[in-house]
């Protein structure tokens, strides 16, 4: 019998809901909000959400030293809700004022110092995480610019601008005689953007960072890129301009539809590999024996000799 799988299940909805009302009365949690979801055969219970703040921070902190002093070692298990996924159904409704706060967490399989924000796009709630360590080493949890950050890179408006500029952008690409100044602003604002989802993530250091989210390494190296090829008209750097196109792959990242889309493909070429190798292979063979066939043979034409046959080049041009 294995103590820490039952350990870690944690009380039953009902209790859980208890204790965690006991904690928020007593000053532990800033307030908890309900929100109702429905059981197997029992009606409704209060599922609730509570805002994050430094006594959840400590709360968190005890939770992980506990953990490792009973097993040794911080205990590793899959997520029940993935950051980016659509918010389970045992949250809804969700509090139309929690939109873009941070709130505690709402996986019981995780014990790294994080909290998540819910957002509300495309009619649906998303969950967001977020390192509970200072971004930058400056900005903390409850730090004004972080949580202005973190509104901001959540709101559902923020990503509307973000892709209007996108399409935009991608009207001027295609003009014959690019504008360097529109380029200029261009650039600005994805760097705007990228310094506030920095801001508000962290940069690369911990857990759910900026650069530890794959979908923003295509934008990291086109801003800079970009930034790379200011004044350079001549040279292997000027090549580089050519990047500017992959903004129009931005949109990824941001609409939860393609990625996706975008997911499932690149795991259908996992799936997939031997049938790839398979086809590759027989393409190779046809390849092969085509080469060894026709080698030489396409280059000759059949030509008509105007001398031999006495024709002047205007009969031959008739």
């Amino acid at each position: 019998m294995y103590p820490a799988r039952v350990a870690l299940q944690g009380p039953r909805p009902a209790r859980a809901a208890a204790a965690a009302g006991t904690n928020g009365s007593n000053g532990g949690g800033g307030g908890a909000y309900n929100s109702n979801a429905s059981t197997r055969g029992r009606g409704s219970v209060k599922v609730q959400v509570k805002p994050f703040t430094k006594e959840s921070l400590d709360r968190l902190e005890s939770k992980t030293v506990q953990l490792v002093r009973d097993y040794g070692f911080q205990p590793r298990r899959k997520l029940s809700v993935e950051d980016g996924s659509v918010l389970p159904g045992k949250f809804e409704p969700f509090p139309s004022d929690l939109y873009g706060r941070p709130l505690e967490e709402i996986d019981n399989f995780i014990y790294d110092e994080t909290f998540c924000v819910v957002s509300k796009r495309f009619r649906k709630n998303y969950i967001h995480r977020f390192t509970a360590t200072s971004s930058f080493f400056f900005f903390s949890p409850w730090n004004r610019t972080r949580r202005v950050c973190i509104w901001l890179s959540t709101n559902q408006l923020f990503d509307y601008f973000v892709m209007a500029t996108i399409l935009l952008n991608c009207v001027f690409l295609a003009m014959t005689e690019p504008m360097e100044q529109a380029e200029y602003i261009f650039l600005a604002i994805y760097t705007a953007e990228m310094i506030i989802k920095s801001v508000a993530k962290g940069f690369i250091l911990n857990k759910y960072t900026y650069l530890r989210n794959p979908w923003n390494w295509l934008d990291f190296v086109v801003i800079t890129s970009g930034y790379a090829t200011i004044g350079m008209e001549v040279g292997n750097l000027a090549g580089l301009r050519t990047f500017r196109v992959l903004r129009a792959l931005k949109t990824v990242s941001i609409m939860p539809g393609l990625k996706t889309i975008i997911n499932a493909l690149l795991h259908s070429f996992k799936q997939l590999a031997e049938v790839m190798t398979l086809t590759i292979f027989c393409l190779m063979v046809f390849a092969l024996f085509a080469l060894q066939v026709y080698m030489g043979e396409l280059r000759n034409k059949c030509v008509r000799n105007i001398e031999a046959d006495n024709v002047t080049a205007a009969d031959w041009r008739e």
